[in-house]
């Protein structure tokens, strides 16, 4: 450390600034803490644990239904087209008795 004639050590500027600022953390990520298991409850006594209501599959049912539906409609609409295709095939060749 240097001395001057006043007997105080000198002290550089930059080290009093670096002194009252915090440090800030350079990890923008915290660590994620542990999670606790949840304790086991017990069951209360009117109940039995093999009799659990099934559940409803209505909405996968929708679902099956609507896919259902759109194939069907494209098999009926890919038919209509090939129908009409043909037929201005056979009006554009020139022929007059097209059906």
């Amino acid at each position: 450390m240097l001395y001057l004639s006043n007997s105080k050590p000198a002290v550089c500027k930059s080290a009093r600034v670096r002194q009252n600022r915090r440090m800030r953390n350079p990890d923008k990520w915290w660590p994620m803490e542990p999670e606790e298991p949840e304790p086991d409850v017990p069951e209360p006594l009117g109940t039995d644990a093999g009799t659990e209501l099934p559940k409803s599959r209505r909405g996968a049912l929708v679902g099956l239904v609507i896919v259902l539906l759109l194939v069907i409609g494209g098999l009926l609409l890919t038919r209509v087209l090939r129908g009409m295709s043909q037929l201005q095939d056979c009006a554009l060749s020139g022929r007059s008795n097209c059906t």
